[in-house]
């Protein structure tokens, strides 16, 4: 992890912790599970994974 990362998180969970603030950490949305494995953190292993089209995610 970057010094900079570093820092940057623990500013935030100390702002959290003290302050109270209620701001997410993470938010994401996935729109697929498609996955070659080749991510350097990568800890899942879903090489059988569904597609889901576009409309179906914006249904």
């Amino acid at each position: 992890m970057k010094l900079s990362s570093f820092f940057h998180l623990a500013c935030f969970s100390i702002k959290t912790i003290l302050l109270r603030q209620k701001n997410p950490i993470l938010g994401t949305i996935i729109l697929t599970d498609k996955c070659n494995l080749s991510c350097k953190h990568c800890s899942v292993n879903n090489i059988t994974a569904v597609l889901h089209p576009y409309r179906q995610i914006r249904a």
